[in-house]
């Protein structure tokens, strides 16, 4: 069965290919803005993965970004474990709005279930 060791966002995440490690710029903790909607230029995601040694190796994917369980984006994905038992899967996403404060959710679903979730706060700054 496969499971969820690590979930976040954060403003960046860089592999080094040679070291074969990732660093994380920024952890995304919330959203705090004066109005909304609020446009993100860039937010990544990462997902680290476990795996029994019998479990297929690829697995059909979904990250669903929403508020308040009102879909913003659904990206479809392959993840591939390729013959390991820990993968880690990263996506970079441009360009997308969240139209109101609420619960800012990444929901990864594997197999159409819910694996993991990454929830915070999109919050109006009071003045």
């Amino acid at each position: 069965m496969v499971s969820s060791r690590l979930i976040l966002c954060a403003k960046s995440i860089v592999h080094d290919s040679t070291k074969n490690t990732l660093s994380v710029d920024t952890i995304l903790e919330n959203v705090a803005s004066l109005t909304y909607p609020v446009e993100v230029a860039q937010m990544d995601f990462l997902i680290v993965l476990d795996k029994e040694p019998t479990d297929p190796d690829s697995y059909d994917c979904v990250l669903r970004i929403s508020v308040d369980d009102s879909d913003i984006i659904k990206l479809d994905c392959t993840v591939n474990f390729s013959g390991q038992q820990k993968t880690r899967y990263v996506e970079r996403i441009y360009n997308y709005t969240i139209p109101r404060s609420g619960n800012l959710k990444f929901t990864f679903f594997l197999n159409e279930k819910c694996l993991d979730e990454y929830v915070v706060k999109a919050e109006v700054i009071e003045t």
